[in-house]
């Protein structure tokens, strides 16, 4: 790439930096140890066994056999 490409992605990324300002939070929300309410409804099988403890962060404990071999997923889920 030419020097004005280089250097105009420089200024970018100066910029970008100039331009962030801190947000305030809670400190309990660093250590919250609560997640997202699960609603008890009937749900497809798929949300059940997959996304909820993907949203849970249990995702990693489920084993590839869960997931489809060509790894599609059901429509209107993503």
């Amino acid at each position: 790439k030419g020097d004005k490409i280089v250097n105009m992605n420089i200024k970018a990324v100066d910029r970008a930096a100039e331009a962030l300002e801190e947000i305030k939070y809670p400190e309990s929300w660093a250590i919250t140890t609560t997640g997202m309410e699960i609603v008890e409804e009937k749900v497809p099988e798929y949300v059940e066994n997959i996304v909820r403890p993907i949203l849970s962060l249990e995702g990693d404990k489920l084993p590839v056999s869960a997931f489809t071999p060509d790894g599609t997923v059901p429509v209107g889920t993503t």
